[in-house]
């Protein structure tokens, strides 16, 4: 005992500081998605770049989106791999007909100002799998598709207001956006339009698009978010991983 210290009323040491991570300087919606599913399941891909096993999904969602630009861009296809998929040929030939652009990508400032992909001040970024860009033919309207190949979610209407907002900040001659997601797994009659708008809510749309990226912009601790997810986790616990949960 050191004299004229009682042990009982030392204090406790402190306790140890919290890892912090940088934040992220751009957001984009799949990124948003995976990081509110779970944040450290986000840090483990996209910050620690951690390896990953190939995932069948993934996959095959990635050469389901491959197989359609193609068809749309040569209007031919180009293999037999998903033979499902021809069963959707009017309305991608509607689509290009209509002047539909496969895969476009587009990047904005914090402004929405349109940028490079990988410039200094880049803030948001999308991917269009098909845009119909606005003429006076189509009444000034900009059209967006998105593939789906997987179930539908409640979350996919305000994905569908992100991209006619970015539509109408690509567009700045746009009037109105049409955002239709289309599933694939499913019957074409089973899809369309999920969001339509004038260029009037564009700032009702921008602050939505502020209040859906904040908690992803500011993160700095990526905590683990326990759930049924867990149980597809790679890094969960029950495989060895580096999480404490799952």
């Amino acid at each position: 005992m050191i004299f004229g210290l009682d042990p009982q009323s030392a204090p406790p040491p402190p306790a140890p500081p919290l890892l912090e991570w940088p934040k992220q300087k751009a957001w984009s919606i799949s990124a948003v998605r995976n990081h509110t599913s779970c944040p450290l399941k986000f840090r483990f891909q996209r910050i620690d770049r951690l390896p990953e096993p190939p995932s069948q999904v993934l996959d095959r969602g990635t050469a389901i989106h491959a197989a359609l630009a193609y068809y749309l861009t040569n209007n031919i296809w180009e293999n037999d791999s998903f033979p499902t998929l021809q069963r959707w040929e009017p309305t991608v030939d509607r689509l290009r007909d209509e002047g539909g652009l496969p895969e476009k990508q587009v990047a904005f400032t914090k402004e929405w100002q349109a940028c490079e992909w990988y410039a200094a001040d880049v803030r948001s970024r999308f991917i269009f799998d098909v845009v119909v860009p606005p003429t006076e033919a189509n009444d000034w309207t900009v059209k967006v598709c998105d593939w789906k190949s997987g179930k539908k979610y409640d979350s996919h209407i305000m994905d569908a207001r992100l991209y006619a907002l970015a539509a109408m900040k690509l567009y700045p001659e746009a009037q109105r956006a049409s955002v239709g997601f289309l599933y694939v797994d499913r019957p074409p009659t089973d899809g369309g339009v999920l969001y339509a708008c004038e260029r009037s809510v564009v700032p009702e749309l921008e602050a939505f698009a502020e209040l859906f990226n904040h908690d992803f912009l500011n993160d700095t601790l990526y905590p683990a978010r326990p759930g049924p997810h867990c149980n597809w986790c790679y890094q969960r616990k029950s495989v060895g991983g580096q999480c404490a949960f799952g």
